[in-house]
């Protein structure tokens, strides 16, 4: 999967990324074993079909800001562990009853693209690249701190959705 890292900094959209990756990045997690997301599959569709598509989501952080990029990484589903999909922040922290029916810190976000289950980027690849960020979080809503390493987490997400627009993704 990675090996398009090398060639995908020619890409032309690689401007793009750069601009989105100077905005902070914000993880927030979902557990299917725990709630159940009712519209998965439709909004999964969606942006599939170019739409996007805004859920609310909790978030233990006061800090995201409108623009700011977004990863959900799906946690605890038959060992399925990764990045599914990527939005930005369209409503800022607010409180309002979460999934757990308690007051919770919650953010707006406008998904642009959530893959199929099946096709996470591995946590795997994540913890090799991206160590400095605790991927095993039980906690929605942390900050994915910027990286020395030359492949921005924009940059590996990128190829990864690259690759299975393409068809050459294998399932995880």
């Amino acid at each position: 999967m990675l090996s398009c890292l090398k060639s995908h900094h020619r890409v032309d959209k690689m401007s793009n990324v750069k601009e989105i990756a100077m905005s902070k990045q914000w993880l927030i997690t979902w557990n299917p074993n725990k709630w159940s997301w009712t519209n998965f599959d439709a909004f999964q569709a969606a942006t599939m079909r170019g739409e996007r598509k805004e859920q609310e989501w909790t978030c233990i952080s006061k800090g995201p800001r409108v623009g700011d990029r977004v990863f959900l990484e799906v946690l605890g589903q038959n060992n399925i562990r990764g990045i599914i999909a990527s939005g930005e922040v369209v409503e800022e922290p607010f409180t309002e009853t979460t999934w757990r029916n308690t007051d919770g810190r919650m953010i707006k976000v406008s998904f642009d693209i959530i893959l199929p289950l099946k096709y996470v980027l591995p946590q795997e690849i994540l913890k090799t690249h991206f160590p400095e960020t605790n991927w095993s979080t039980q906690r929605s809503g942390i900050e994915i701190r910027p990286t020395s390493n030359e492949n921005s987490l924009e940059t590996v997400w990128q190829c990864h959705v690259d690759s299975f627009k393409n068809g050459s993704l294998i399932k995880s």
